[in-house]
């Protein structure tokens, strides 16, 4: 500890207090980090999902258009 507060300035009781927070809350911290990730994963997730359905029926969509269209392509299902 010594060290740390010489090479930085901060005094020993600073760097105590900090150590004491990171112990007591250094956990949770992580944990509240991996929660988030898991968020944003399931959130992307869901928004491509969406996309995919979004592109699936304009797709069915076009080719109907083009099997109604005279000369259009067959429709292959």
């Amino acid at each position: 500890m010594s060290q740390i507060t010489s090479e930085y300035s901060v005094h020993p009781t600073q760097v105590g207090n900090w150590k004491h927070q990171l112990l007591d809350d250094g956990p949770k911290v992580f944990v509240e980090r991996l929660n988030r990730q898991a968020r944003d994963a399931a959130k992307t997730e869901t928004e491509l999902y969406e996309q995919i359905g979004r592109l699936k029926m304009e797709l069915e969509w076009l080719k109907n258009k083009a099997a109604s269209i005279p000369g259009g392509a067959p429709r292959h299902d």
